[in-house]
C-alpha cells in the first residue's frame, strides 16, 4: 500500500505573522519618505538662511594702567539673510555675546523675525562701554596688543531658523556663529569675512 505524504504543517502562529507583515509595511513607507524627502530635497536645494558679520569697529578702548581696568565698547552691524526664492524664513531663540580675553562685554537678545524670501534683515548693535578688570599677564598681553594697534574680541551667536519647504512641511535649522573679530584700536571700521554655520540637521516638523 503506498504511503501518502502530508505537506509539513506550519505551527506559526497568526499574529506572529501579522505582526512581521505590519513592520515590513512600516519599513517599506519609511524608505518611500526617505526617498521621497531626498528627491525633494534635491530638487528644491534649499539654501540654509544665514547670519552675516558685515562690519565691525571699537568705539571705545581706555586701559587705565593704574588700576588695571580696561573700558570697551563695540559697534556691530550685522545681516540675517534668506537666500531661498520661495520660502519666508522665522528666525527666533537669537541671541549673542561679545567676549574681550574671557571677560564678557555684552550678551543681547533679539526679538522673534521673519524675513521675506532672497530678502536679508540688517541688525545693527552697540554696545555700552563695559569696564572690567585685568591681571597683570592679561595688561601684558593687552599692552602688546595696543602696540600693534589691534584688540581681538571674540563675537559668539546662536539662533534657530524654521520654514517651509515646498509640500514637505515645515523644516528647522540651528546656526551657530563664532567670529574672532580683530578690531583696530583707532576705530578703523572691519568687514568681516565671518558668517554662521549650521549648528544642527534639518528636522522636519508635523504641519
Amino acid at each position: 500500500m503506498q504511503r501518502q505524504n502530508f505537506p509539513p504543517h506550519d505551527h506559526t502562529h497568526p499574529l506572529f505573522k501579522c505582526v512581521v507583515l505590519i513592520a515590513s509595511l512600516l519599513a517599506i513607507l519609511v524608505i518611500i519618505a526617505g526617498i521621497v524627502v531626498c528627491i525633494g530635497y534635491k530638487t528644491m536645494k534649499p539654501k540654509v538662511p544665514e547670519i552675516i558679520v558685515a562690519r565691525a569697529e571699537l568705539d571705545v578702548v581706555d586701559f587705565n594702567h593704574s588700576n588695571l581696568l580696561l573700558t570697551i565698547k563695540v559697534s556691530l552691524v550685522m545681516t540675517a539673510e534668506n537666500a531661498n526664492l520661495k520660502s519666508r524664513v522665522s528666525f527666533y531663540d537669537t541671541s549673542f555675546s561679545l567676549n574681550f580675553n574671557g571677560h564678557r562685554i555684552a550678551k543681547w537678545a533679539i526679538e522673534p523675525f521673519g524675513i521675506n524670501a532672497n530678502s536679508s534683515v540688517i541688525v545693527n548693535y552697540i554696545s555700552q562701554p563695559t569696564t572690567i578688570h585685568l591681571n597683570a599677564v592679561e595688561c601684558e598681553d593687552l599692552d602688546r596688543s595696543m602696540e600693534l594697534n589691534m584688540i581681538s574680541v571674540d563675537l559668539k551667536g546662536n539662533s534657530k531658523t524654521r520654514w517651509r519647504l515646498g509640500q514637505f512641511g515645515p523644516i528647522k535649522f540651528g546656526v551657530h556663529l563664532n567670529c574672532q573679530l580683530l578690531l583696530p584700536v583707532d576705530s578703523t571700521t572691519i568687514f568681516p569675512n565671518c558668517s554662521s554655520r549650521v549648528a544642527l540637521r534639518f528636522v522636519i516638523l508635523s504641519r
